[in-house]
This record gives structure tokens, C-alpha cells and sequence, in this order.
């Protein structure tokens, strides 16, 4: 018997800086994904290629990475592009009321989104431990730099695939700083 499994990885950017010295939004990213997993391959012949280049690369992180690094990256993952999915929640800081500023807020359970019957199983590792995570950091970033920086230039090649990009307080409302 076969199962068919859905891999979720999501991934933040900004900061919790809830205040005007932080980044204005805080975003939210999940990639889903199914195996086989279309990137691997190529992207780990771009950390290959750097590391026989002398460049120390342990692992991406589109916020750390040289802009050629991110080049190499966002073609391996432009090759197989039709196979992720992304979905994005962004958070206006300024107009989140302060109580929901916190972690444990923002974080709703999964539990009750998940249909009747499936099994699910919720794992925290870090970004380096696995390169879909990795992947899902570098959708988070294309779409972070749009809307902090005005900057779609990452954003323009995975936006075909982000199927949902949701404003939390889009429609106005107090703002608290």
C-alpha cells in the first residue's frame, strides 16, 4: 500500500521586533512539497560548486547569502519550480494589537485544520538541517524583500507558484507605533 505524503516546511522573515526600530512586516512562509523532492539534487551541486570554489557554504540562507549564491540557488529552484507550492501569511507589525505580538500568538494550533482521520506530525529543526527548509527560507525572503524593500527581483521568479500571499490587517485598522 502506498501513502501519499505532503511535506509542509515553513519558514520566517523579519524580526519580533514589535516596534518602529524593527522590520515593518513579519512573514510567514510554508512551502509544500512531496517526494521526490525536485531541488535536492541541483541545489546541492551549488553548495559543491562553492565549496571547490573556496567558499565555505554549510548550508543557504538567502538573508546571509552572497547575491551569486542566491542566483545559483533561485535557478535550481526556477528549474523545478512547477512541483512546490508556497503559501504566505504577512503581518503588518505596526498595526498588530499587542497581544498578539507574541510567539505563542502568532502560532495558531494545526491541529484543527487538519481533516479527521490523518496523522500529522509537527518537527522544529533548524534551516540547516534540511534543504527544503532552505528552500522554504528563500520564498520567504522573495516575498519579505517585496514588500519591505519594493524589491521583486527574487519574488518575480516564484511568485507562478505562491498560491496564497495574505495581508493579516490589510484593511486598515489602528496603528500602535
Amino acid at each position: 500500500m502506498t501513502t501519499s505524503v505532503l511535506y509542509l516546511y515553513a519558514d520566517e522573515s523579519g524580526n519580533f521586533d514589535f516596534s518602529p526600530g524593527g522590520t515593518k512586516y513579519f512573514v510567514m512562509t510554508c512551502i509544500a512539497i512531496s517526494r521526490p523532492f525536485p531541488a535536492h539534487d541541483k541545489l546541492l551541486d551549488v553548495r559543491y560548486d562553492h565549496l571547490e570554489s573556496g567558499l565555505d557554504l554549510q548550508h543557504f540562507h538567502a538573508s546571509e547569502d552572497r547575491q551569486a549564491v542566491r542566483d545559483r540557488v533561485f535557478g535550481a529552484i526556477a528549474e523545478e519550480m512547477t512541483r512546490y507550492r508556497a503559501f504566505t501569511v504577512l503581518i503588518r507589525k505596526n498595526r498588530a494589537e499587542p497581544h498578539l505580538r507574541a510567539p505563542e500568538a502568532l502560532y495558531p494550533a494545526l491541529k484543527p485544520l487538519i481533516p479527521t482521520g490523518k496523522r500529522y506530525y509537527l518537527y522544529h529543526h533548524q534551516s540547516r538541517s534540511d534543504i527544503n527548509l532552505q528552500v522554504a527560507d528563500y520564498f520567504g525572503w522573495a516575498v519579505y524583500r517585496k514588500w519591505e524593500r519594493d524589491d521583486t527581483r527574487s519574488y518575480d521568479l516564484v511568485s507562478p507558484v505562491i498560491m496564497t500571499e495574505s495581508e493579516l490587517f490589510a484593511g486598515g485598522g489602528e496603528e500602535y507605533y
